[in-house]
């Protein structure tokens, strides 16, 4: 509702992005791994338009819940870094310092690696 709300799932449904998610399997994959559950009660959706997006979600344990049920590695399989990169995700994220974090926290080297 709140994603709604902010426009972002507009945006994300313009850039198709939603329809490869769930091409992929990947929003079953996370509702079987019990993360959209964790996500919603560490208040992240509702703290998603803050600067502190990533700190908040490390302090969820949810970056290490995504590495554990593996959907970091499927969301690589499935091309959705790509397909980020091509809708401008990317350059949004890091005008917002996100990969900045993300790096710091040694998510995009795992992501290289795999």
């Amino acid at each position: 509702m709140k994603l709604q709300d902010a426009g972002i799932i507009m945006k994300l449904k313009d850039a198709g992005i939603i329809m490869k998610l769930k091409d992929a399997g990947i929003i079953m994959k996370l509702r079987d791994a019990g993360i959209i559950m964790k996500l919603q009660d560490a208040g992240i959706i509702m703290k998603l338009r803050d600067a502190g997006i990533i700190m908040k979600l490390q302090d969820a344990g949810i970056i290490m819940k995504l590495q554990d049920a593996g959907i970091i590695m499927e969301l690589q399989d499935a091309g959705i870094i790509m397909e980020l990169q091509d809708a401008g995700i990317i350059m949004k994220l890091q005008d917002a310092g996100i990969i900045m974090k993300l790096q710091d926290a040694g998510i995009i080297m795992k992501l290289r690696d795999a």
